[in-house]
């Protein structure tokens, strides 16, 4: 009988990931994933802005529609003006 877990290039355990005992931070529980369609100049635009494109997104929405998020979940870097200077 041959042993498939460990054969070599098919996969099995190859260590790496989170120690042992670790945990996942709170925020990164919160995240869901979601795959959404945009338009490829969003898309273009999103990629060249600094933050990241769900923060960016996030952040829109809530200033948008004057969203409410849950005291456990409320948007950590609120958007800031730009200053013409």
């Amino acid at each position: 009988m041959t042993d498939f877990k460990n054969r070599p290039g098919r996969g099995g355990w190859r260590g790496g990931g989170r120690p042992k005992g670790s945990t996942i931070s709170p925020q990164l529980k919160r995240v869901m994933l979601t795959g959404i369609r945009l338009p490829q100049w969003i898309v273009d635009w999103i990629k060249s802005q600094e933050k990241s494109g769900g923060r960016i997104i996030e952040e829109a929405l809530v200033k948008y529609y004057r969203l409410k998020a849950p005291a456990s979940q409320s948007v950590k870097s609120p958007i800031k003006k730009r200053t013409r200077g």
